[in-house]
């Protein structure tokens, strides 16, 4: 199992306050079919122990020998690996990716902002280590100095990203490396969704919580290895410490359990909040909340019915979608009121009235009918009497409205012979063309009896 970044910058800062010398080596870049992500890191004592990964062990060895050097004469170095390097057979990245590893000894200003670092990440706080490539030089910016750095937009948008990245400014290479707390998901209800959402959440890096007091739904059995709470939600919940890195997802369908979670939810500033139900349920449950003081601000940031909206049927359908839209939540810009940046999958579309569908009879003897060819469709049709000639009229109406309190347009008989009728509505060109024997049409208006 790979270390984490939090196991990694600790172990690199216990090393440097025991006395050893300590070198950080730091993806920056990527090409192709690397391995390991920007920001992965290796931490290498001088007595050649290492902790971490920057390939996955295609060019440890490379990196830790050229870390022993930095440490020695404290000179930081850029390392290049790729398959055009006549070392790429050797350090085994035959395969056609590139990597750059930015290694850096710790001296005597780096400690300082690796405890920094170490205890924002400690308390759940987003930082992120700007580091100059050609000098070394590092600052620590955490998100409330965003708005007054130069770099302000650069930095926001990779936190939102959660990825670290080379950027150039003035003429120099800056490494902006990300260190975002891991996404949490708090689960309200141990249901069928939930065994399909919580390893797929898992899967993605979220630590999952499931929380449900029904002692049938929260078991072991059914949940394997993921934590669960047994316990009503306000009793449960102030002990997880919800944070803006946490994705609320309520799927009970119980007003006892899904009204507390969510009243708790409102007050942690969650990036994301979801409950399942439809549009009818959840009406019913903004009335309860409004009628305990929650404001429709807050209702607002529920994200109901949850889940994008793909047609999902089945819970691990279901658990597709939500995540789908937790993941967008985190990651893409947020909606500016004044300007529509949301793309179109994400907006959930209003219900949308079936099309109109036409069905046609064209013509007006029963024996028409037999002189049908094999295979034709049978259209849907109805016979009305006109109110003084007795004669028979045919038409088509829209599916799901009475002709009698909206009547369509009629076709009405108007000479022998055969013709091909092609059918016009307003709304576009010809939807329908039928061979009619021994008659032609024309359309007419007139008040069904």
């Amino acid at each position: 199992m790979l270390s984490s970044d939090e196991d990694i910058l600790k172990a690199a800062e216990d090393w440097h306050r025991a006395g050893h010398g300590v070198a950080l080596a730091t993806v920056v870049e990527t090409w192709g079919s690397a391995p390991r992500p920007a920001g992965s890191s290796l931490a290498i004592n001088d007595q050649g122990a290492f902790l971490g990964s920057v390939s996955g062990g295609c060019v440890e060895g490379s990196v830790v020998t050229e870390a022993l050097d930095v440490i020695r004469d404290g000179k930081p170095r850029l390392l290049e690996f790729g398959v055009a390097d006549d070392a790429a057979w050797k350090v085994g990245l035959s395969c056609g990716g590139t990597i750059r590893v930015f290694v850096e000894r710790i001296g005597w200003v780096k400690p300082e902002t690796l405890c920094q670092l170490n205890a924002a990440r400690a308390a759940r706080q987003p930082v992120i280590v700007v580091t100059d490539l050609e000098s070394g030089a590092q600052r620590l910016v955490a998100p409330g100095d965003f708005a007054q750095d130069t770099l302000s937009s650069a930095l926001q948008m990779q936190l939102r990203l959660g990825k670290s990245a080379v950027i150039e400014q003035g003429g120099r290479r800056l490494f902006l490396h990300v260190h975002a707390p891991a996404p949490r998901m708090v689960i309200i209800g141990a249901v069928h969704i939930s065994q399909a959402l919580a390893p797929l959440a898992r899967s993605l890096g979220y630590d999952v919580t499931v929380v449900d007091p029904r002692t049938a739904f929260a078991s072991a059995m059914r949940f394997g290895d993921v934590p669960l709470i047994v316990e009503w939600p306000d009793v449960a919940l102030p002990a997880l410490h919800v944070d803006p890195y946490t994705a609320f997802v309520v799927l009970t369908h119980d007003p006892k359990i899904d009204d507390p979670a969510l009243l708790h939810a409102f007050g942690q500033q969650c990036f994301y909040i979801g409950a399942l139900g439809s549009r009818k349920t959840h009406a019913r449950r903004c009335e309860r909340l409004r009628g305990q003081g929650v404001s429709d601000a807050d209702l607002a940031r529920i994200r109901a019915p949850i889940g994008l909206a793909i047609g999902a049927v089945s819970p691990a359908e279901i658990a597709v979608a939500i995540m789908a839209e937790i993941t967008a939540q985190l990651r893409l810009p947020p909606r500016d009121p004044a300007r529509d940046t949301v793309p179109w999958s994400l907006e959930r579309p209003p219900p949308v009235k079936p099309l109109a569908r036409w069905w046609f009879m064209p013509c007006a003897r029963a024996a028409w009918c037999s002189r049908r060819g094999r295979g034709s469709p049978r259209p849907r049709s109805r016979r009305w009497r006109g109110p003084a000639s007795g004669k028979s009229w045919w038409c088509g109406w829209k599916r799901g409205m009475s002709p009698k309190t909206s009547p369509p347009q009629v076709w009405r008989r108007r000479s022998p012979g055969t013709a091909s009728m092609s059918i016009m509505l307003s709304r576009g060109g010809p939807i329908s063309s039928h061979a009619v024997p021994e008659c032609s049409w024309s359309i007419v208006k007139r008040s069904m009896v």
